[in-house]
Formats: C-alpha cells, sequence, structure tokens
C-alpha cells in the first residue's frame, strides 16, 4: 500500500521500518538534507548532510581497528582517552580532541627530555660503579654494564695492530717499524736499518739495500779492529746503492738508517 499523504504514527514507533537501499549515493541535491539511505556496498547509513553524503554507521571492521590500537586509550563510545598518556613522564595536557600525531609529538619529546627514558633507566643496564669520562657500555653474559678501556681489553681479549683499520700489516719483517703512508692514509710495517758485512779487505765497496731511497745514513765500521772509519768518501750512486771508498783497505761492516719509501 503507497502512502502520499503524512503518516500519523501512534507512540512515535516505527516497526519493521527497512532504510532504501542504494548501491551508490544517490544524486546530491542540496535541498535533499536529512535524506538518509543504506549503501548496500559498503554496508552502512549514509546521511545527506547539505553538504555531502557521510557515513553515519560504524563500519564492520572498525572494531578491530580499537583491538589493534588498544582498548585501554580508546573509551566505549570510541573517544580518544588521553589519561593513559598524561599519566606518563614529562606528558601532559593531552585532551580528547587530540589527534594520534599530537600524542606521538608528546612521546617523541617526552623520549628526549633529561630525566626521562634515558640509557641509565633501562631494565638491562647495570650501573655497578660511578661513572667516568671515558667509560664504555659493554656485555658481561648477564647484563648491560659499564668499565675503562684498559679493563675491558685485559678482561676480555687484546686489541693487536693487525685489528686496526688504519693499518695495513700484510707484509710485516722482524725490526719493522711503522710509518704513516699519505697515499694510502694507513701505517705501513718498514725497516729503517740495513746492514751489510763486506769482509773484502779492499778499498772501494759497493753496498746495495733495500730501504728504497737514495739518500739515509751511513755508519761504516772497521772490521779488523771494531774502529769507526769516518774519512770515507761515500757516492749515493743511486735508489738502494751506495759507493765507498776508503783512504786505505780494510773488510768493513756498513749501517745505513733512513725512514723508507713506502708506496
Amino acid at each position: 500500500m503507497k502512502y502520499f499523504h503524512n503518516i500519523e504514527l501512534q507512540d512515535s514507533k516505527i516497526t519493521g521500518l527497512i532504510v532504501d537501499p542504494l548501491s551508490a549515493d544517490p544524486s546530491f541535491e542540496q535541498s535533499d538534507a536529512g535524506r538518509i539511505y543504506f549503501n548496500s556496498a559498503s554496508q552502512t547509513l549514509r546521511l545527506n548532510n547539505g553538504q555531502s553524503y557521510i557515513d553515519v554507521s560504524i563500519p564492520s571492521n572498525f572494531n578491530n581497528l580499537i583491538t589493534t590500537l588498544g582498548a585501554n586509550w580508546i573509551t566505549v563510545n570510541y573517544a580518544f582517552n588521553p589519561a593513559p598518556f598524561n599519566a606518563l613522564d614529562n606528558i601532559s595536557g593531552l585532551d580528547a580532541n587530540n589527534s594520534l600525531f599530537d600524542v606521538i609529538a608528546q612521546l617523541d619529546h617526552a623520549i628526549s627530555q633529561t630525566g626521562g627514558t634515558s640509557l641509565l633507566t633501562l631494565s638491562d643496564v647495570v650501573e655497578t660503579t660511578a661513572l667516568v669520562a671515558g667509560n664504555v657500555l659493554y656485555f658481561n653474559g648477564d647484563n648491560f654494564t659499564f668499565t675503562d678501556i684498559d679493563s675491558l681489553i685485559a678482561n676480555y681479549g687484546t686489541i693487536t695492530y693487525l685489528g686496526l683499520k688504519d693499518v695495513d700489516a700484510s707484509n710485516v719483517a722482524d725490526g719493522d717499524v711503522f710509518f704513516y703512508n699519505a697515499a694510502s692514509q694507513q701505517f705501513k710495517a718498514g725497516s729503517m736499518v740495513y746492514t751489510q758485512e763486506d769482509f773484502q779487505n779492499t778499498i772501494s765497496h759497493t753496498i746495495s739495500h733495500t730501504l728504497g731511497v737514495k739518500y739515509c745514513g751511513v755508519t761504516i765500521i772497521n772490521r779488523s779492529n771494531d774502529t769507526l772509519i769516518t774519512n770515507a768518501a761515500v757516492t749515493f750512486t743511486d735508489v738502494n746503492q751506495i759507493d765507498i771508498t776508503l783512504q786505505t783497505a780494510a773488510p768493513i761492516y756498513v749501517v745505513l738508517v733512513a725512514t723508507p719509501a713506502l708506496t
């Protein structure tokens, strides 16, 4: 039965009412403000509020969102409950009108504040002694605590030059020292001392060495009497080679000292 005039209801009750079901919003008319219909696609009631159609019912999956976010800060009427956040250290002033972004901003600010959450408040960090400058945090097998670097090395292993990233120890020999190489920006091993024994009892001696330089400090010792020869003529003929001419023939022992050339 169709009615084309006003309907008078008893006790203001409508029984068995079915709202007009549509699969999409009808053509919007501002004069239809207040019109309501059931959207069969989204399973929600939709209302013409005079500007557009809006949902006036809660989607079926909305409760899943509440469960995910946490019911302790979402009230039974789906409003934001700021109380759990305002109870935290360094957070205050949040109210029911604040957004999630406001909450995140307050939490971020609270964490960065002095006296807020810091390393010393973490449950697995134990401050066993008064902290001093230079202490490091380490794990002792049970929890994290602090010690000085010397004790750490002594108790938990050693640090060698082989493990230092600015040291190239790929070729190290007895008596080597480390020199800084600007090209590789590393310390490299090299020998700065070269010795050579020459038992020939002659005036002229040619010494070949491995220092990688042309000029170096030269010490000449007369092996026949272990005395220093100071009047010899020394010629630096080339890289890794010098010529020695004595005033008198003698067997000699030569010590060369130089900063080696590193590549």
